[in-house]
């Protein structure tokens, strides 16, 4: 499940190897721009990274 987040730290891009809904892992690139928002799995490494860093900001959901 995603989460949205606004990301602001520098430009970049990332691969995420997530599961697909059979369990079976696949690549996503995705790419990062200061100042907006992304849909990230909120129990991901690069998530709980980000965030640790400061680069990712929890957005209120709706």
């Amino acid at each position: 499940m995603s989460t949205p987040y606004r990301y602001t730290g520098p430009h970049s891009a990332v691969t995420l190897r997530l599961p697909d809904a059979a369990g079976a892992l696949h690549d996503h690139e995705l790419m990062l721009w200061h100042d907006q928002t992304v849909d990230l799995p909120a129990d991901h490494e690069l998530t709980r990274t980000l965030l640790d860093q400061g680069l990712l900001h929890p957005l209120a959901s709706a």
